[in-house]
């Protein structure tokens, strides 16, 4: 059974451990904002820390479930089934470590500084919508797979491997990821300012995108009725599809070929095959008459189709 050190240690931190043994970690051992993903700190020694108000909590190399919840003026941490409160913790670094991890938070005032998930799947659940308010994350970084539910704030997200999956009823400032990621629910405000496409995407928005870029290789976007999407930028060769039935101030579907089927208004639309590369491969345009302002970039290739029944 383990163990609970309820007066701090020699340097001042206050540890807990559900371990049948623990080994003191000094600070410098302790996950840190800019923490790099490769630097060992994936132990099997699960526990937490708390410094100066800052709240480390650290998982194991096997599958871990972790939950941190905001009660009136309370956290709740449990780390696989070990429960401990706080009155007060201004902000959580949280090390998932390796395995398969699930991480719950519940709360909208709790401050999380950084989430590192590990080699596995880490399932992240900031809120849920209508039910649960998700909080404020200034960075999460994993060098394994993102299942992720946004329902808070989120600055940061770097999630580089395929087979990510993102779903966002939040607000999240940087995507910079691959895999499929989903914006929103129609009238609730959701936003995403960027996405960097670090492979192949598929993007479906309901709501607000500001910009959309990167190398990806393929990509598909779907920008249903009500959505709206500032900018699409994509400089890959690979084949990349827009299917739009709201709103795009403009799109550049690049070098490779691309296929864009619009209902909706596009305000700048450039096909930019023979723009980069010289060799215009083919770009396929359907669209209802009118919903493109202004078309640039066309080769001999294209195939620029309007119809009525591309209309919505």
């Amino acid at each position: 059974m383990g163990r609970i050190e309820t007066a701090p240690g020699p340097d001042g931190i206050q540890r807990i451990t559900n371990q049948n043994s623990f080994q003191e970690k000094s600070p410098a051992h302790l996950p840190a904002a800019n923490v790099d993903m490769n630097d060992g700190l994936q132990e099997s020694t699960e526990g937490l820390a708390l410094r100066n108000l800052l709240l480390y909590i650290q998982g194991t190399a096997n599958n871990d479930v972790i939950l941190v919840e905001q009660k009136d003026n309370k956290v709740k941490v449990s780390l696989n089934g070990k429960i401990s409160n706080y009155s007060i913790a201004r902000q959580f670094v949280i090390n998932t470590g390796g395995g398969n991890d699930l991480l719950k938070i519940n709360g909208s005032n709790i401050n999380i500084a950084q989430i590192i998930g590990g080699s596995g799947t880490l399932d992240l659940r900031n809120g849920w919508v209508m039910q649960y308010p998700g909080t404020n994350i200034s960075v999460i970084q994993t060098s394994g797979i993102l299942k992720m539910h946004n329902a808070g704030n989120v600055d940061q997200v770097i999630a580089p491997n395929n087979g990510n999956s993102i779903g966002n009823y939040g607000t999240i400032n940087i995507l910079n990821c691959s895999g499929s990621i989903l914006n929103g629910f129609k009238g609730l405000g959701n936003r995403i300012n960027s996405i960097i496409a670090q492979g192949a995407l598929v993007i479906g928005n309901y709501s607000n995108i500001g910009l959309i870029t990167g190398n990806p290789g393929t990509s598909s976007t779907y920008n249903y009725s009500g959505g709206h999407i500032d900018e699409i930028i994509f400089s890959g060769k690979g084949y990349q599809a827009i299917n739009n039935e709201g709103s795009i101030s403009r799109a550049n579907i690049g070098p490779g070929s691309g296929y864009v089927r619009t209902g909706g208004a596009i305000l700048n639309l450039h096909l930019g095959g023979n723009l980069y590369y010289g060799d215009h491969n083919q770009d396929v345009v359907e669209s209802c008459p009118g919903a493109i302002y202004n078309l640039t970039g066309v080769g001999p290739e294209d195939q620029i189709i309007m119809d009525s029944r591309f209309c919505h």
